[in-house]
């Protein structure tokens, strides 16, 4: 990787993961004492294999782009460029154009568009401390590669056919009635059908025909036999309406659970090396026999569950001690990413700062890194 103008490194620098040419290293460790830069080289690929820059989010795009160009100078040039081990480069800049800093390419590189590549200490302490209802969005990109891959079940297919068929008849009944009404009243349904999309609209187009609620109420006593049928054929349209709007929620809640039904086959995979991987390197593994990651149907939230050895299920936030959630998040990450490395995503990933704290501690002495790579 040459790096060059990017955040505290000013001039060109190369740094080789391969040490020989007869040899083709699974890992790279980089040490240092704080503030050399390790991290920059971690900023460094993400930027130019995704375009993005998580740990300098900024104000502004422009401002965030200026906090990766080198201050000692930022007029020189600024740019990232990798090379695999099948010889392929590709490089990313950050150039001057008509008086803003710009992307050059804008698009992620092809094989990392939407995954998850990089791991920073703070993303594994957000994760723990969050609310479950935030937990997706903390590690949505690691999820969203790995579960494109999975197919969605026949059997949510199916409900969305049948709540799209079911509205499709809602709307036939509506139609039918209005139709009736447009009739009665001597009305055009073509304007009339315009204005069904929800009662509000619906009352203020039967107003201006001279019709209302009021005007009924104040008649009801009087009404002529077709007036009273024209009311009562109205009362039908705004119940049909209300109806269809019903079926339109069902719809969008099928396709919900559709969208999600991927995610909860990738959680229950996840949750399976999970298990494997913390029971393995947990001092506490004596303690639990399974960690599951659970999706509410009806909402966003992500839970850390525990089943113990008497089948109690608790939140693991509740039972392990905080040393051994630290290694817990940081192996829920580490699944994802092998996740989506079996499943297309190119097997490549840059931890930060993730092994210098009580995870490590918490490891049985058992190098992580060895563990989660093939």
């Amino acid at each position: 990787m040459d790096v060059e103008g990017f955040r505290g490194i000013p001039h060109r620098m190369t740094l080789n993961f391969w040490n020989s040419p007869d040899v083709k290293p699974a890992s790279c460790l980089l040490l240092g004492e704080n503030g050399t830069g390790k991290s920059t080289f971690v900023d460094a690929i993400e930027f130019c294999l995704t375009g993005r820059y998580s740990r300098l989010p900024g104000e502004s795009k422009q401002s965030s782009l200026r906090g990766l160009r080198n201050f000692a100078m930022p007029d020189g040039v600024t740019s990232v460029e990798v090379e695999f081990a099948d010889g392929a480069k590709f490089r990313r800049s950050i150039e001057l154009r008509d008086g803003e800093l710009s992307v050059i390419p804008e698009a992620p590189h092809p094989s990392f568009r939407g995954s998850g590549l990089t791991l920073h200490r703070e993303q594994i302490i957000s994760f723990l401390r969050s609310a479950p209802r935030a937990r997706r969005g903390i590690f949505a990109e690691f999820m969203r590669s790995a579960a494109a891959t999975s197919e969605t079940p026949i059997e949510y297919l199916n409900a969305i056919d049948d709540a799209e068929d079911f509205r499709k008849k809602k709307v036939r009944e509506r139609d039918e009635v209005a139709r009736e009404l447009a009739t009665a009243s001597q009305s055009s349904f073509g304007n009339m059908r315009a204005r069904l999309h929800d009662v509000q609209s619906f009352n203020s187009w039967f107003a201006s025909r001279g019709h209302s609620r009021k005007q009924a109420e104040r008649r009801s006593g009087r009404l002529t036999p077709g007036r009273k049928r024209i009311y009562a054929l109205a009362s039908s349209v705004r119940r049909a309406i209300e109806e269809v709007r019903r079926s339109t929620e069902q719809v969008v809640q099928a396709k919900k659970a559709a969208a999600s039904a991927p995610l909860f086959s990738l959680l229950a995979q996840v949750g399976q090396d999970l298990t494997d991987g913390f029971r393995k390197i947990s001092p506490a593994a004596d303690s639990f026999e399974s960690v599951s990651l659970e999706l509410a149907s009806e909402s966003s939230e992500i839970s850390l569950s525990v089943t113990l050895g008497n089948g109690t299920k608790v939140h693991a936030e509740g039972y392990f001690s905080e040393a051994n959630l630290d290694l817990l998040a940081l192996l829920l990450f580490l699944s994802l990413m092998k996740f989506a490395g079996e499943h297309g995503q190119p097997k490549i990933m840059a931890l930060d700062d993730v092994l210098q704290s009580r995870c490590f501690d918490q490891s049985k002495g058992r190098p992580i890194p060895s563990f989660r790579v093939p």
